[in-house]
């Protein structure tokens, strides 16, 4: 199943709703005092400038408790909701890979295009805003486009991007945020059994709510029983 522009937008403005974490190098984990011991006598990777000794355990504290992803981690965690294989990618790889792109001053008015400078990657969401996961400090936030210092936009290699005339509709329940409870759930065409499967979901992944309808909530392009969701 291929992850839409429209659909990491989406996920994006998930991941801002619900307040999540920077964490160098993580993709979507949630953020434990266990974990980070576990990643600093593993000894991880942590940004210029920053201890092992002291990082996942000090610095990132402030994020025990929520789920955390680095720049370019929140974009492959967004896609692995979609496709689970997706493979991991730096903020510069995906730079390398992308299959259109421009001078940020040519940015085209698309949701779900990349925002690039060297290092570090953010996701259009359209109206002169980004959603990037701007560091340790700051965690997941949106910005104004003009206000950070991108240099490339382009398209995600990976992402299918749709013409404007498949948008979806504006979320009538932007702020009503889900979690998958079950392993596996199925996505299917319409707020039933009866209709077919499109898709799954994973649990523990997070999605802003569409449409509710009959015990149904319309995410992530289909629908999901509300028996396999936590609000």
């Amino acid at each position: 199943m291929t992850i839409t522009n429209l659909q990491l937008a989406e996920a994006f403005r998930a991941f801002l709703a619900e307040r999540r974490g920077y964490v160098y190098t993580a993709q979507g984990e949630l953020w434990t005092p266990e974990l980070a011991e576990k990643w600093k006598k593993a000894g991880r990777s942590v940004p210029d400038g920053r201890s092992k000794a002291t990082y996942f355990t000090y610095d990132c504290s402030k994020w025990f408790g929520r789920k955390v992803d680095d720049c370019s981690g929140g974009i492959v965690d967004a896609i692995r909701q979609y496709d689970p294989g997706f493979g991991d990618r730096t903020a510069n790889t995906f730079k390398s890979q992308f299959v259109e792109g421009g001078p940020i001053a040519t940015i085209l008015e698309i949701p779900g295009l990349a925002v690039w400078k060297s290092g570090h990657i953010g996701v259009y969401i359209g109206g002169g805003e980004v959603i990037e996961f701007r560091g340790t400090a700051d965690g997941c936030v949106k910005t104004k486009l003009k206000d950070r210092p991108w240099t490339r936009w382009g398209k995600i290699k990976g992402v299918e991007y749709v013409s404007e005339a498949a948008k979806e509709p504006e979320l009538p329940f932007e702020d009503d945020i889900v979690v998958v409870t079950g392993a596996r759930v199925n996505v299917r065409k319409g707020p039933g059994t009866s209709y077919a499967d499109i898709g799954t979901v994973l649990k523990d992944q997070s999605y802003v709510v569409y449409e509710r309808k009959d015990g149904w909530s319309r995410i992530n392009g289909g629908w999901v029983s509300d028996k396999y969701l936590r609000r």
